[in-house]
């Protein structure tokens, strides 16, 4: 619920019981709680269809794709913050550019190919992007 992300979850179930109500929507709640659902809906809706709203973006207004090469991988790799790290990534960008990547390694006894994508340039460390 996202309301509970903003209240905390213990309150908005007490506040449910206090006011004995089985819905958000019925609860009386502090003011920026109470609208919270509500401005997320309107974002969500916003950038569904933001030119309908009078947001008219240019491609210079957008942040362009990021370029990646491709890694073909044919056996089980065992640690994946490792095969990130001999790749010049974080575990972080890897499961970014990667989220079909389940786990913390990718079984392949069938010797399957699997195509691992990564960042060209693999400078994209937060303290690198900050210049520490």
């Amino acid at each position: 619920m996202a309301a509970a992300f903003n209240a905390g979850n213990r309150r908005i179930t007490e506040e449910l019981k206090k006011q004995k109500v089985d819905s958000y929507y019925d609860l009386l709640l502090n003011t920026e709680t109470s609208r919270y659902i509500f401005r997320i809906i309107a974002l969500k809706t916003i950038f569904n269809d933001p030119e309908s709203y009078g947001f008219h973006l240019k491609d210079e207004d957008l942040y362009p794709p990021i370029p990646t090469k491709t890694v073909t991988v044919t056996r089980t790799i065992k640690n994946l913050v490792d095969f990130a790290r001999e790749h010049q990534i974080t575990y972080k960008t890897l499961k970014y550019f990667n989220p079909w990547l389940l786990k913390d390694y990718l079984p392949n006894r069938s010797r399957r190919t699997y195509h691992v994508k990564i960042p060209e340039d693999g400078n994209l460390e937060y303290s690198n992007l900050i210049g520490k």
